[in-house]
């Protein structure tokens, strides 16, 4: 089986570590890895299309702040939605 680069695990059990987590399962450190991956490449893609926009080749901390952002903001409403759809079907 071919091991998937990217984010070490070992980089993702220490983000575990240096929050008190004692022990940790592979199991959640590949799922850290996969939701900060997922959110890595939305972030560099984001910032790739505001450095296009603004006409530049080159992407900027400026462009990486400001993607930050608006992808942050997405994931809050999209965390929001589901918590408000989650509560309307206990209610209803």
């Amino acid at each position: 089986m071919k091991e998937d680069k990217g984010i070490p695990l070992s980089v993702m059990e220490r983000f575990f570590r240096r929050v008190g987590a004692e022990r940790v399962s592979r199991e959640a450190l590949i799922e850290l890895k996969k939701v900060l991956e997922k959110i890595a490449l939305e972030l560099a893609k984001e910032s790739v299309e505001l450095a296009k926009f603004s006409k530049r080749r080159t992407v900027k901390g400026d462009d990486v702040r400001f993607s930050s952002k608006r992808v942050f903001r997405l994931l809050y409403l999209s965390t929001v939605g589901e918590e408000e759809r989650a509560s309307e079907g206990e209610y209803s």
